[in-house]
């Protein structure tokens, strides 16, 4: 099994894959935190955040657990992404060593299916998860 969490999904596929599920997890569009993710979208409420950090119920600290994930990872990121800054896609799959980072070239963060992507897109993860059988 093949773990794909998009945007706050990779929140879920990260927890899940420190808990022991899936023999692969695939990120699309994933960031650091939810608190660094909604600083980015929100500067504005940035120092709030870190004043009462209790205003954002799940953390989704990607951050924090990505490194320990203990199958192999694939980020996948539009580089033209208007929600998740591209960056911390980056971020994210330079926190654990060996992770396949793939850039999507003028996707925007809901661009990457029912767009002219979503081919390439899917066959980087067919691709990933074929890799389970080697």
């Amino acid at each position: 099994v093949v773990l794909v969490g998009q945007s706050i999904g990779s929140g879920v596929a990260v927890e899940m894959s420190l808990r022991g599920y899936g023999a692969r997890c695939a990120l699309l569009s994933p960031f650091l935190s939810m608190r660094k993710v909604a600083s980015a979208l929100f500067p504005f409420i940035a120092p709030g955040l870190v004043a009462a950090p209790f205003l954002l119920r799940d953390r989704f600290d990607n951050q924090g657990k990505v490194g320990k994930i203990g199958v192999p990872l694939l980020v996948i990121h539009g580089d033209q992404d208007d929600i998740v800054p591209y960056d911390q896609g980056k971020q994210v799959a330079a926190l654990k060593e060996g992770t396949h980072f793939i850039t999507v070239q003028g996707a925007n963060h809901n661009d990457l299916f029912g767009t002219h992507h979503e081919e390439a897109v899917i066959g980087e993860i067919a691709k990933f998860a074929m890799e389970l059988r080697k």
